[in-house]
């Protein structure tokens, strides 16, 4: 990334990340630019390909709301921030809703965010 979209990598999961937006300190425009970043994360995934020459892909969940981030946990490249709160587990359940090359955000993300994006609502039958 061009590095114009900042948000704090708090630690890489296999081949996940979770990243941060608002934390160590809040913006009004924190929704935004996670979006932002999930746009451009997805851009340019889609031009990688794997060693077997087969193209990547990705899929991105973004929620909004709040969250306790607390201590340094683990070593080397698995150590982050330890959070607490339903928004990184939406986050997650909603990036398991992404399709390939698809970003999924939670309604607070979508009214943070206004009418800057264009956006398709997803409708999920129980």
């Amino acid at each position: 990334m061009r590095g114009t979209l900042p948000g704090y990598v708090s630690r890489y999961m296999g081949d996940g990340v979770l990243i941060y937006f608002g934390w160590p300190a809040a913006s009004e425009d924190d929704a935004s630019r996670a979006i932002r970043t999930a746009l451009e994360i997805t851009r340019e995934t889609t031009r990688l390909c794997a060693p077997s020459g087969k193209a990547l892909a990705c899929r991105c969940g973004i929620a909004t709301g709040l969250v306790v981030v607390g201590e340094m946990i683990g070593i080397g490249s698995s150590q982050g921030h330890a959070v607490v709160g339903e928004t990184p587990n939406l986050a997650a359940r909603l990036q398991g809703l992404a399709q390939e090359d698809s970003i999924v955000v939670s309604d607070t993300t979508r009214r943070l965010a206004g009418n800057q994006f264009l956006m398709q609502s997803l409708v999920c039958m129980n």
